[in-house]
This record gives C-alpha cells, sequence and structure tokens, in this order.
C-alpha cells in the first residue's frame, strides 16, 4: 500500500473516531434535533361516536343518523370503514354496514332489514339490545391492528312488527 493511502486512511480512522465521540457526548443533542424533525404531527380528532348517545332507543325502521368523529390519524378514507351492531346478550350475532364517504350513516328500510335479521336471539319480543361501533375494513396486517370505536349500547323497538 502506499504512503499516500496509509495517511489518507490514517485521516479518516481519526475523522470517524472524533464523530463518533462527539456524538456519544452530545446525543441528547441530536436526538432531540431528530425527534422534532421526524415528529409526527399530533391528532385532534380521535376516532369515536359521537350519535346517538350510549344507551340509546330507537324505533326499528326510522332513518336514524348514526354519527362518528374521526378518523383522527388515520390514513383509511371514510369508505373504508363500517358501522357495525353487535347482539349484546349474543357476540356472534352482528351486522356491519359499509359507510358513505363521511362520518355519518343514516339507516334505510333495507340496513335496518339486515340488522334485524342478524340478531337472532332477542331479549324480548319487542326490543333487541346491541353495541354499534365503527370500524376500519382493514388494519395494519404486520401489527394486527384494527381501528374501532368503543361500543356503545343502542336498543331499538320492534313492537308491533310481529
Amino acid at each position: 500500500m502506499k504512503k499516500q493511502n496509509k495517511i489518507l486512511l490514517a485521516v479518516l480512522a481519526v475523522v470517524v473516531v472524533a464523530g463518533v465521540a462527539f456524538y456519544a457526548g452530545n446525543s441528547e443533542l441530536f436526538q432531540g434535533r431528530l425527534s422534532r424533525i421526524s415528529k409526527a404531527p399530533a391528532c385532534n380528532v380521535v376516532l369515536e361516536n359521537f350519535d346517538p348517545n350510549p344507551n340509546s332507543i330507537g324505533k326499528y325502521g326510522d332513518a336514524l343518523d348514526f354519527k362518528w368523529n374521526g378518523p383522527g390519524c388515520s390514513s383509511y378514507r371514510w369508505t373504508q370503514y363500517m358501522l357495525c351492531f353487535e347482539n349484546v346478550n349474543n357476540a356472534q350475532e352482528f351486522a356491519c354496514l359499509g359507510v358513505p364517504d363521511s362520518n355519518h350513516k343514516t339507516l334505510t328500510t333495507e340496513n335496518w332489514e339486515f340488522i334485524n335479521g342478524e340478531m337472532k336471539t332477542l331479549n324480548s319480543d319487542d326490543k333487541v339490545e346491541t353495541y354499534w361501533f365503527v370500524q376500519s375494513y382493514f388494519g395494519n396486517a404486520l401489527k394486527g391492528e384494527i381501528k374501532k370505536t368503543t361500543p356503545w349500547k343502542f336498543t331499538y323497538s320492534t313492537f308491533g312488527l310481529k
């Protein structure tokens, strides 16, 4: 190896060692700067239910409007969410409806028929107790993530239908 290459290699080694020593001594300074640069923006809106309130009662067939806030930090479009209902007494009975490109869904007659058809075990002949929530169609498969709101109880009356 030529003398010039040895000198160049020695200078490079000294610079690398000095750089590592400087970084180690000031790592908090560098980490603080990097964290400010790479910090994700704070989410001001959290994915959560908005209306109807927990323990609300509705009448089968009414054009009820279910609303929610969000989607928060999610990069999902609204069309990638579902409005879901789960039977309070049997979690195996549930119905999910696609939502429009917005944060609310007004139930149609067809929606009611679908929901009621999925809720087969009833507490009584005139009411069905469900939990309602919004969840994403997809999550991060590697993390097993599905975005979901906290379920709120919603009871609907079927009095006079049978």
